[in-house]
Order: structure tokens, then sequence, then C-alpha cells
């Protein structure tokens, strides 16, 4: 399957903290971070549309997720973004604190 032909969805999970911690007060709300890698530079990848498309649903995924009590309670999270026309994931996989990893991909629109 040729990696030009989908779009990779890369999230990466970040905690700021190491471990499972269990928040120590519930006013208290812990940062989780998610990196997402889409191809959005246009003149280099066509499929960078995709990207350019799916990048305000996670956006607004993320809002939604922040404004709901039930989802995540006790922690924010936000989402950081690199173009993939590069090797952005292992640069940003080695400047980062304790790291969990979970790939996507979708296939072309």
């Amino acid at each position: 399957m040729p990696l030009c032909g989908h779009l990779l969805l890369t999230v990466t999970i970040w905690s700021a903290f190491v471990g499972c911690q269990k928040p120590s007060s519930v006013s208290t709300r812990h940062d989780v971070y998610i990196a997402g890698f889409f191809p959005y530079t246009p003149i280099e990848f066509p499929e960078s549309r995709i990207g350019r498309g799916v990048m305000p649903a996670v956006k607004l995924a993320v809002e939604h997720i922040n404004d709901s009590p039930q989802v995540l309670r006790n922690y924010r999270l936000h989402m950081w973004w690199n173009d993939t026309k590069v090797m952005q994931f292992a640069i940003l996989a080695d400047s980062s604190p304790a790291q969990q990893y979970t790939y996507a991909n979708a296939p072309p629109v």
C-alpha cells in the first residue's frame, strides 16, 4: 500500500507526568499532549487537501473533549501538529517526555 496514496495520521500521546498517576486534587487539571502529523504542504503533496480537511475536525474534537466534564476528567488535552513532508515524527519523538504511540492510517477521500 503506497504511503503517498493514504493520509498517514500519526497521533502521539505524551503525558506531562511519568507513568499513570492519579490526580491529587479534583480541581487540578493535568495536561495531556497529542501530536498529529498531517500532509499539509500543497506543493509537495497532492494529498495536502486531505490534511487540511482533517485538521479542523481534530481541533474540534480536542475542543469538545476539553469542554466535556465526562471525558478525560481532571485532564486538559492539547494538540501539537506537524507537516509530514520530512521526518517530523522522529524529530518530535526524540525531543519529548514519556511517550505512548497510537498510529492510524486513513484512506484517501
